[in-house]
């Protein structure tokens, strides 16, 4: 074993031996498992702080296997044509790089970008504005809302029970536990926690694998410096929100996109503090290559779009996170410092995730 990585074995009855696993989610009471649950293992890098996986949803082999199977079902929309995986392709890191916002059912436009899906399990709140802290419950709001899937969960819970496959699934899954909506959202959980971005040439380069060229260490170098000019440093001042190797902080902040005269009122709308109003989830910059367009709203389509509007072009207002406040409008810098950013950024491109993404993807595809 790699000396910076560790194996995280997953064991299905991990929950009834009593292990202690951090961030216990959601309640689901005597959650009953097949009779010869088959282990989920994988590997996580050492590098990344401990995750929180639920302690009343082991994670097992069919577990995963049906959350798969329910994630690309097109079915679990009311017409049949959106599923999970149609606003989180797996080209795009579980992403939609073709739309700022993605239609849903009849066309149906909603009002804000996909998020991409990797590293769920350090998170801690769902959609731009935090409005859930548990996938099991983040699952439903896309399947029952009416510009997304537009599924009533009663009619999807009858379809799901009558299912031949799926009666299958479910009783490798969860044993004689009857399919509810409570057991579909553990399934959907499963997949979506096993879904680990960790192996970019950024971790390689940690692990001592490679090396970055200089470009991409000069930008790594401005990533991560201050932005002072009163103490003669000038940096791109990104590591207060990014820096750490999950590169997201989990906050909530006013990155400066309007001022303060935007009518998506973000975080706001689900606290109701005035201080977080026009503020948005801190997404993680992992994959970002492969994730435009950028923002709640979709409105940069290029990495070099994004890196101008943090150069020059963030507007005050009384949310503004303080970190982009001191740089009073501009942090001005060179054409080759834009570019050495953007390399350094590219370098967090996990092509591993993405192939397995894919590939998952392409087995849901097959009859």
């Amino acid at each position: 074993m790699h000396r910076n990585r560790k194996h995280l074995y997953l064991w299905a009855g991990a929950a009834i031996l009593g292990l202690a696993w951090a961030g216990i989610v959601g309640a689901v009471s005597n959650p009953q498992l097949p009779a010869s649950p088959t282990l989920y293992r994988m590997t996580i890098s050492a590098l990344f702080p401990p995750p929180s996986f639920p302690q009343d949803n082991p994670l097992t082999e069919e577990g995963v296997a049906l959350g798969k199977k329910l994630f690309f079902d097109k079915g679990l929309s009311s017409d049949g044509t959106v599923s999970c995986a149609t606003c989180h392709r797996g080209n795009d890191a579980f992403a939609d790089s073709l739309h700022a916002i993605t239609p849903g059912v009849a066309g149906e436009v909603g009002r804000r970008n996909a998020m991409p899906l990797f590293n769920l399990a350090w998170r801690r709140g769902f959609f731009w504005d935090g409005r859930t802290t548990v996938i099991r419950e983040q699952v439903f709001h896309p399947i029952t809302d009416p510009k997304e899937m537009n599924q009533p969960v009663d009619g999807l819970m009858n379809r799901i029970a009558k299912d031949p496959g799926y009666k299958k699934a479910f009783a490798a899954a969860f044993g004689t536990k009857p399919i509810t909506s409570a057991t579909l959202g553990l399934a959907l959980e499963q997949f979506l926690l096993v879904q680990i971005s960790q192996d970019s040439k950024f971790d390689r380069a940690r692990r001592g694998e490679t090396t970055f060229t200089q470009q991409e260490e000069r930008g790594l170098e401005l990533f991560f410096t201050e932005y002072d000019p009163g103490r003669g440093i000038r940096g791109a001042d990104c590591f207060h929100c990014h820096g750490n190797t999950l590169f997201t902080t989990e906050r909530f902040a006013n990155n400066g996109l309007d001022a303060g005269d935007g009518k998506d009122l973000g975080r706001f709308e689900v606290t109701g503090r005035e201080y977080e109003k026009w503020c948005f989830k801190i997404p993680s910059l992992r994959n970002v290559e492969l994730t435009p367009p950028y923002m709640h709203d979709g409105r940069f389509r290029t990495l070099e779009e994004v890196i101008e509007h943090y150069d020059h072009g963030v507007k005050e207002s009384r949310t503004l996170d303080p970190n982009l406040a001191k740089h009073q409008g501009a942090i001005n810098l060179s054409p080759e410092d834009k570019q050495a950013l953007i390399a350094f950024l590219k370098t967090l491109t996990d092509e591993a995730f993405v192939k397995r993404a894919k590939e998952q993807e392409s087995q849901a595809q097959k009859p």
